[in-house]
């Protein structure tokens, strides 16, 4: 078969869902069901690749949000039945069938998006084909895994797991959830990819055989060596080309020469209080946003950006951004989610620098970019006199240098939240000797002479983080601190104002500390101002700090509104 190239997808909006489509010239179309909560969160990336994957194989595929997740309408506890997401699952086939002319469909579901895929395809009779990855059996034995997985009750009975919540009545409608009783529909054949040490994925394979189907169990093998198990929960566990493969000796997609068009999509999202709809910035469009708006917005208004990166230690910001910026269109202001996730540092800036173009294009005045963690840093450093505001949340790594293209800033991120969960003082030396036996066992002597590396450089970046700005620059001859002081020089020269914000995260105020004194008294930046968050949860997406958040956006909105248009003199010139 003859792929020409990776095909680009747009966005799209169906019955309450946001979708990607992805356009393709087979007759055989791909739904993708995605896991829920965190194991969505941190696999939502591969998912993409895969999509991308898929109709470059010349298929054409949809991807989507449930109701109540993602970018989708509804609030998490407000789903309180799981048909609404079988439902989802259905209308994403019969919205990829209305605008790709496909005959027959093949649904991919991964761990709780397996088993509504199979419930799905169940009330259907064009479903062909089902590829399940790391399936549940049933709803009830989903829920008892989610259970084990957390003690904290949600509210009235329901369910809260590292940010993402259940409702009472969902958990029960979920516990009912048994697509193996509800027949198999028009489906031919089933693969079924699991770990060895999983009975699921063999329990479901064997259920489909016994109906008669060909089903086939492929068992996936550990990561890098690593024991079975032993990969980061939610990522996607099997290779791209693995599913593709599977799919191409299911459905061969036949010869192809050219690219298909995208079709003109219906994307935009309308509730009461807001509207939302797809803002490409850059050359084709390449970066993507997001941008949310009263139900009638006013010419000539601010806008705040988000820069969102999705997957972060603090699970459930790619959530909150969506809560956050919906709250704003119901207060009247109007906001861009931006899509940063896999760009590297100089790309993002880039990405911002394009985004503000667009928002001047539809007669914005007055831009300001919020941004949590590392990627607070690249707001800061965005250098764009068009930006009236930053707000920094969290903001580490502020001396960092700008890392060339392909370099994630969610490495940086990572990275500053392993240097902050400092073991207790008689534990270090057991867990350092403790991670070369592990790195002996798994990948040999190289692994440990890497690891011990590693683990050096830690060590000597918690005990330079711990040390004055002045001293590291006077005795380590550290470029960091004059590197911070240029970088709030340059934001008070083109007189942005800044609000650096804190949670109560140690690492962030560390950070802080070691520049400017305790809490930034030694900062004397001109329209800087320090805020400490309400709460204890040292959490931005607690609900305190998140509600003091949505508060400090509302005001920096409507200072914004308040101030003149800035004047790019040079241009006027």
């Amino acid at each position: 078969m003859n792929v020409v190239s990776p095909v680009s997808g747009a966005p799209c909006a169906f019955k309450g869902c946001r979708g990607f489509f992805y356009p393709g010239a087979t007759d055989v179309g791909i739904v993708l069901c995605p896991p829920w909560g965190p194991e969505e969160l941190s696999a939502r990336a591969s998912w993409r690749r895969l999509a991308e994957a898929i109709a470059a194989a010349g298929y054409p595929c949809l991807s989507f949000d449930y109701p109540g997740t993602g970018a989708s309408l509804g609030s998490m506890t407000g789903i309180t039945d799981i048909a609404q997401w079988t439902q989802a699952a259905d209308a994403a086939a019969g919205f990829l069938r209305a605008y790709s002319g496909v005959k027959q469909f093949v649904f991919i579901g991964q761990s709780l998006g397996a088993v509504l895929a199979m419930e799905a395809a169940a009330g259907r009779i064009d479903v062909a084909t089902l590829i399940l990855i790391a399936p549940a059996t049933t709803g009830a034995a989903y829920v008892r895994g989610l259970m084990a997985l957390t003690e904290q009750a949600g509210e009235r009975g329901g369910l809260d797991l590292a940010g993402y919540s259940l409702s009472a009545p969902m958990l029960a409608s979920l516990r009912g959830l048994d697509p193996m009783r509800s027949g198999t529909g028009s489906l031919k054949s089933v693969v079924v990819f699991d770990r060895p040490d999983r009975k699921a994925g063999a329990h479901v394979s064997e259920h489909f055989r016994r109906n008669g189907l060909a089903s086939s169990l492929e068992i996936i093998p550990p990561s890098d060596g690593a024991e079975p198990g032993a990969r980061p929960p939610g990522a996607l566990p099997v290779p791209v080309e693995s599913i593709v493969a599977a799919l191409m000796t299911s459905h061969p997609p036949g010869e192809r020469t050219s690219l298909p068009r995208l079709p003109c999509l219906p994307a935009t999202l309308r509730a009461a209080s807001f509207r939302e709809e797809p803002l490409p910035a850059g050359p084709d469009g390449q970066y993507r946003g997001l941008l949310c708006e009263p139900p009638h917005p006013i010419a000539g208004q601010p806008v705040l950006v988000l820069l969102d990166e999705g997957l972060t230690p603090r699970i459930g910001w790619r959530r909150m951004a969506v809560d956050l910026t919906r709250a704003l269109a119901a207060s009247g202001h109007a906001s861009l989610r931006l899509d940063i996730q896999g760009l590297g540092d100089a790309e993002i800036a880039r990405a911002i620098g394009h985004a503000v173009e667009a928002l001047e294009a539809r007669g914005a005045i007055g831009i300001a970019v919020a941004a949590l963690g590392p990627a607070a840093r690249l707001a800061l450093a965005a250098r764009d006199r068009r930006i009236t505001d930053v707000i920094a949340i969290d903001a580490t790594n502020l001396a960092a240098e700008t890392r060339p293209d392909g370099a994630s800033s969610l490495l940086a991120l990572v990275t500053s939240e392993a240097l902050s969960r400092r073991p207790p003082p008689g534990e270090e030396r057991t867990l350092f000797f403790q991670d070369l036996a592990s790195a002996a066992r798994h990948h040999g002597r190289r692994a440990i002479r890497d690891r011990a590396e590693s683990l050096l450089r830690e060590a000597l970046e918690r005990l330079k983080s711990k040390l004055p700005a002045s001293l590291r620059a006077l005795i380590l001859r550290d470029p960091g601190p004059a590197r911070v002081k240029r970088l709030f020089e340059g934001l008070a020269q083109a007189g942005t104002r800044v609000s650096l914000v804190y949670s109560g995260d140690p690492a962030s105020l560390r950070e802080l500390a070691s520049y400017f004194g305790g809490f930034g008294r030694k900062l004397n930046s001109p329209g800087c101002t320090v805020w400490l968050m309400p709460g204890d949860s040292q959490d931005p997406t607690a609900p305190e700090a998140a509600s003091w958040l949505l508060d400090h956006f509302i005001d920096v909105s409507r200072d914004m509104s308040r101030q003149p248009a800035p004047v790019d003199r040079q241009a006027a010139a």
